[in-house]
């Protein structure tokens, strides 16, 4: 089985040129399976049961992506938890957060990695922006506006730094239960193989590949 895997494209509308080479890989795209780990939209939402029209292309290349029988699995980033429900029903995507399972034989760990964001300030944002009252705040103000709150909100992409070595033992504490762990969200690229497996911390918007339940950092022919 082949696997695709790619995390933190954060597509900002049609004129990011990070959005079109999505597209474009997407549609060249060969795998049996595709893993969206989080932060596929810098600031996806959904308004009337759909994502904003900025975003429509790329909810049209993952339609083709499924009808091409490619499996789809996303797992919610903190960018783009939001649209869980509209890749679920557009794209018969697999919707989990924090998970293993089991490719050929080999028991892989995936998510997004912001979980491991332990202090209180990420945490007490995290809740905000989940909360019931922000989620109805940004319905009401309709994919215009409320994009733009949502963009202030979202601020820059983030260009990475310094793997904190809390997060770097919570991405290790994993393998106690899988052979590979992979995640997103530090923007902070990592590649760990030791006698307990292999860690990876995934480059933004930069795929990755399991074939047979190998890493690998590039397509197979």
């Amino acid at each position: 089985m082949q696997v695709a895997v790619i995390a933190d494209v954060h597509c900002r509308g049609p004129s990011d040129p990070a959005q079109q080479e999505f597209i474009a890989w997407l549609r060249a795209l060969d795998a049996d399976e595709l893993w969206l780990l989080g932060d596929i939209f810098h600031y996806g939402w959904v308004f009337a049961r759909d994502v904003q029209p900025i975003f429509q292309d790329v909810v049209a290349a993952l339609v083709e992506v499924r009808d091409r029988g490619i499996r789809i699995l996303f797992v919610p980033g903190n960018h783009d938890f939001a649209v869980a429900s509209v890749l679920r029903r557009r794209v018969d995507a697999e919707v989990r957060s924090l998970h293993t399972r089991s490719v050929d034989g080999v028991r892989v760990a995936v998510s997004h990695g912001d979980e491991l964001d332990s202090t209180w300030r990420y945490r007490f944002f995290r809740s905000v922006i989940r909360s019931r009252a922000v989620v109805v705040l940004i319905g009401r103000l309709g994919h215009r506006l409320g994009g733009r709150l949502l963009h202030a909100l979202a601020g820059e992409v983030s260009t990475g730094g310094q793997l904190w070595e809390k997060t770097r033992e919570g991405i290790l504490h994993r393998l106690e239960r899988a052979d590979v762990v992979l995640v997103g969200h530090v923007h902070t690229p990592w590649h760990h193989v030791g006698p307990e497996g292999t860690a990876v911390v995934l480059r933004p918007g930069v795929p990755l590949f399991l074939t047979d339940g190998q890493v690998v950092t590039v397509q197979p022919d």
